[in-house]
């Protein structure tokens, strides 16, 4: 491009975009949840719902994706895959999430001769039993993680160390549930 004269640009086209519309409700009551984000899968834009639960995410393109919702203490929720087509608005419908609560303790050393209570354990992978629901404790053994009101088990586990199952535990909606000290050992050692 010179200063003074035209340059020809050729054609620019642009597609309309796709609207997506969805609905977000708690799953316990069907009460309108406000400030929860949906999120378009693919390219990553989002709108998070207003008062009355409703959340227009605009300049979609054409294709096919999927949604993920999401508001703290809540479950987050992924949709099934769906396709929208340019200049197109789809709606998702009403999405209910679930409350969670936090669920907490410490992993911790168990030497036989040793008094317990101060070696935390690093690296356990602190799983809900039967589920995908995990995390990894810290430097000093402490783990927490957000799970769905219920009756539940954790199971531990790290290389070189015995898997453990804790004793079954409640999570009720409104408080915080302590596991307290889980103990653990090395294999082989006694």
């Amino acid at each position: 491009v010179v200063h003074g004269q035209t340059t020809e640009l050729g054609t620019i086209s642009m597609a309309a975009a796709a609207t997506i519309e969805a609905t977000v409700v708690s799953a316990e009551n069907a009460s309108p949840l406000s400030s929860a984000w949906v999120t378009i899968n693919g390219p990553q834009v989002s709108d998070s719902t207003d008062s009355t639960c409703k959340a227009v995410v605009l300049d979609v393109p054409a294709g096919t994706f999927t949604a993920t919702v999401t508001l703290a203490g809540y479950a987050s929720v992924t949709t099934a895959p769906f396709t929208v087509q340019a200049g197109q608005t789809a709606n998702l419908g009403t999405i209910a999430l679930a409350k969670t609560e936090r669920v907490y303790g410490t992993v911790r050393s168990f030497v036989w001769g040793y008094m317990p209570g101060d070696l935390g354990v690093s690296g356990v992978q602190v799983t809900v039993t039967g589920t995908g629901a995990s995390t990894i404790s810290g430097a000093d053994g402490s783990f927490a993680l957000e799970y769905f009101p219920g009756t539940w088990t954790l199971t531990l586990s790290k290389p070189g160390w015995l898997t453990v199952t804790t004793a079954p535990f409640t999570v009720t909606i409104g408080q915080s549930t302590n596991v307290g000290d889980v103990r653990t050992a090395q294999s082989g050692v006694t």
